[in-house]
C-alpha cells in the first residue's frame, strides 16, 4: 500500500512551466474596461441623486414663480373690471339703463348717502372677493375672524388671529366712497 503523502501528491497536477506556455508570458487582457468599487458605485448614485434634486427644485420654484404671475395678472384684471363697473367713468354710467351710475345711486333710484361701502360687513364681502383669487379661499377661509374698521373714509378688512399664533394675516384697504381696493396685502 502506498503512502499517503505520495497519492497526495501524484492527485494533484503539475503546473507546466512558464516556459512552457507562451499564453503565460503575455499580459492577461483586461475583460472590463471600467472596473469600480461598491463604494464609488454608492457615491456616484448619491451624487446624481442630489443633482436630480437640485434641479427638481429649481423647476419648482420656476413654476411657482409663473403661478403666481399668472395669479397677479389675473388680480389685475379683476381689480380693472370691478373698477370699471364701480367707478363713476361715462363707460359705466352708458352701461347703465337711463346713465344711472350704480356707484351712486341706490337700487330704488335714490343717492346713496353712506358711499358703496356702507358697512364692515360689506367691505369684508368685497375683502374676501379681493383676497380668495391672490391667497387662495381655503387660506382665508382658515384665518377667521375677519374684522372691518372705518377710518377716515377708508375701510380696513383684515384678519384677527388667536394671541398664542404665530403668523401674518391678510389686509385690504378700501375707499367708502367709491369701493376702489386702495392695497391689499398678507402681512408674514
Amino acid at each position: 500500500m502506498p503512502a499517503a503523502g505520495s497519492v497526495l501528491k501524484n492527485c494533484l497536477l503539475r503546473r507546466p512551466a512558464t516556459a512552457d506556455n507562451a499564453a503565460m508570458d503575455a499580459e492577461p487582457k483586461r475583460k472590463h474596461q471600467f472596473q469600480f468599487s461598491l463604494r464609488t458605485l454608492l457615491i456616484g448614485i448619491t451624487l446624481l441623486a442630489v443633482a436630480c434634486w437640485a434641479l427638481l427644485s429649481r423647476v419648482r420654484l420656476i413654476e411657482e414663480r409663473d403661478e403666481a404671475r399668472r395669479d397677479a395678472d389675473n388680480y389685475k384684471r379683476l381689480a380693472e373690471e370691478w373698477q370699471a363697473v364701480i367707478s363713476d367713468n361715462p363707460a359705466s354710467e352708458s352701461a347703465t339703463p337711463g346713465g344711472a351710475n350704480p356707484a351712486t345711486t341706490a337700487p330704488h333710484g335714490s343717492s346713496q348717502t353712506n358711499g358703496v361701502v356702507p358697512d364692515g360687513r360689506t367691505a369684508i364681502r368685497i375683502a374676501l372677493a379681493v383676497w380668495g383669487p391672490i391667497y387662495g379661499d381655503k387660506e382665508i377661509e382658515g384665518e377667521k375672524p375677519y374684522v372691518a374698521r372705518l377710518k377716515n373714509g377708508i375701510w380696513t378688512a383684515e384678519v384677527s388671529l388667536p394671541k398664542d399664533w404665530d403668523g401674518g394675516t391678510a389686509y385690504i384697504e378700501i375707499n367708502k366712497a367709491d369701493a376702489k381696493v386702495l392695497k391689499v396685502t398678507h402681512y408674514k
